[in-house]
């Protein structure tokens, strides 16, 4: 569907999402406040975002992260699978639970 409102002067648009009539599809950069991360939907699911340092989550069945900075936060993967694209430093604790691998490439 093509842009129906009005652009300023400069031609840019502003908004925090783009998304299909059903509203399942779409593309967020602004889910919070602040937020700083792109999201990616289709079908009504994330399939992957992408942070402001540059890292990016692609998931998909089972779940899929893959990292390719800094991981700087404590979490735990459970049914998911994590592949570290290097150079990737961890400072945090990463759990491996059930049904979970990292791979470090």
């Amino acid at each position: 569907m093509p842009y129906l409102g009005s652009k300023p002067a400069d031609g840019s648009v502003s908004a925090t999402t783009l998304k299909d009539a059903d509203n399942n599809t779409k593309i967020q950069v602004e889910e919070s406040s602040d937020d700083d991360t792109i999201r990616f939907d289709t079908g009504g699911t994330e399939r992957l975002q992408v942070s402001s340092a540059g890292a990016f989550a692609l998931q998909s069945a089972g779940g899929s992260f893959i990292h390719s900075n800094t991981i700087s936060n404590t979490f735990t993967l459970t049914s998911q699978n994590m592949f570290m694209v290097g150079p990737v430093s961890v400072t945090g604790v990463i759990t491996v639970g059930s049904n979970s691998t990292v791979v470090v490439i």
